[in-house]
């Protein structure tokens, strides 16, 4: 398997050019299509100045075009920052601010954010700024440079990569608060891929749902995930995400076969009484990060959905977003305040610390680190942050790079590492949080 990101999407274009790539509503666009789309903005991306290593932020909802952008940005080699234009101005700011981005790629669900950047100063003269509509984009402090009936005459060429693998392929800014850019490499992220693929036997006939927002690191694990395997990539609208019933009607009548779904979703599904017995037939694997729904919710999706898989992930985006995996069985009784992590994928370890970085005894309590190949090089520009959050073994192998989730956990009695989950249900609490919000989170699990 290819090292470097884009060449996975072009080599599966090249084995199926015609089968549908991302559908998304009433627009699709086949494996050709994206990797002829994806070859012009790399190529426009140069000619209007980007430069190997110059990030390039797209500020767009889950579109077919944004798909083929962040894959342009990776054939131009340059770095994907992908932005979420319903976060805050300060977030945003924070986060264009920290990357200084050489272009912006936006679509008219953008412009009002990029006006703000535009305004603040934040985004300055120097900054391109593209569109992904068919049209030039005009905001009350910008115009866009390029649009993509400019792009659709440039050659759709394959363009020449001088990155390597432990280039970065891509930075997300996550994290309450002021964000942390995580730096994401090509190799990590195929390994990754590579794992995913085998694990959920993904297949080109598959479709596969992405609910996660373009600028967290899931959306961008799933969708390469599914588009390297051949399968079609389906978003997810946020309108349908938000309403349960239409969320069932989307996957029974798109044919889902992969969903990556949320905790807080099937419940929500599960209390509204949405799914019959043997509903939804051609879903093979139903997959969420975190923790886990009520035992009341899991029973009654696997007494309707028998025929799916069930799992649980387990990381964060400082570590290749993947690092653990659980498999629910029709017996599971999940725990209110501690979640399974299960077994450590390919190359991982998940590891129970105390504050001398020691294994803790059985049964206390102590923070969640995650080592091995996937651990980030750390956060873009915060040389600060980063060394809070990462360390390296005195050994100095690779694979000794550790990074401290914000999680707390514990070992079991039976060897299985449990974490504790904070009742107001929040699933991602920063990387390298304090000892005060792990105390907070050990004083409300074992209340």
């Amino acid at each position: 398997m290819s090292a470097l990101l884009q060449d996975l999407v072009t080599a599966q274009a090249e084995r199926t050019p015609d089968a549908q790539a991302v559908v998304a509503r009433a627009d699709a666009i086949s494996y050709a299509d994206l990797e002829r789309c994806s070859n012009q903005l790399a190529r426009a991306l140069r000619e209007h100045g980007c430069r190997r290593g110059d990030r390039v932020c797209v500020l767009a909802s889950t579109t077919p075009l944004a798909i083929a952008a962040m894959l342009g940005v990776f054939k131009a080699d340059a770095i994907y920052v992908p932005l979420d234009p319903t976060d805050s101005p300060d977030r945003l700011a924070a986060a264009a601010q920290a990357c200084q981005p050489a272009c912006l790629l936006t679509s008219g669900f953008g412009a009002m954010a990029v006006d703000e950047l535009v305004r603040s100063g934040v985004i300055g003269r120097k900054t391109i700024v593209g569109s992904l509509e068919r049209s030039p984009i005009a905001g009350q402090s910008f115009f866009t440079e390029f649009c993509m009936a400019d792009v659709a005459g440039v050659s759709d060429r394959a363009v020449a990569s001088r990155n390597r693998p432990t280039n970065p392929a891509y930075v997300v800014f996550s994290g309450p608060g002021a964000p942390r850019g995580v730096v994401t490499t090509h190799a990590s992220l195929t390994r990754a891929i590579g794992w995913a693929i085998s694990h959920f036997d993904v297949r080109p006939a598959d479709r596969h749902a992405v609910m996660s927002p373009l600028a967290r690191d899931q959306s961008v694990y799933e969708t390469l995930a599914a588009l390297t395997a051949g399968a079609a990539v389906l978003p997810v609208a946020m309108d349908v995400v938000a309403q349960p019933r239409r969320l069932a009607d989307f996957i029974r009548r798109e044919r889902l076969t992969q969903w990556g779904t949320t905790a807080e979703t099937l419940a929500a599904m599960a209390g509204a009484d949405l799914v019959a017995p043997g509903d939804f037939p051609a879903l093979r694997h139903v997959i969420w990060w975190g923790g886990a729904p009520s035992a009341l919710a899991l029973r009654y999706w696997m007494r309707r959905v028998g025929h799916a898989q069930f799992t649980t992930l387990y990381g964060a985006p400082e570590a290749t977003s993947t690092s653990a995996y659980y498999t629910w069985t029709p017996d599971a009784e999940p725990a209110d305040a501690l979640a399974p992590i299960g077994t450590a994928c390919s190359g991982h370890e998940v590891l129970v610390l105390n504050h001398r970085l020691e294994p803790v005894e059985t049964d206390e309590t102590g923070d969640l680190w995650i080592r091995g190949v996937g651990v980030s090089p750390g956060y873009w520009g915060d040389t600060h942050a980063t060394a809070e959050v990462f360390h390296q073994a005195r050994s100095g192998v690779r694979s000794d790079r550790m990074c401290r989730t914000g999680d707390r956990g514990l070992r079991s009695r039976d060897g299985q590492i449990l974490r504790l989950v904070p009742r107001d249900g929040a699933e991602w609490p920063v990387a390298g949080a304090s000892q005060d919000s792990g105390a907070a989170l050990e004083s409300s699990a074992g209340a």
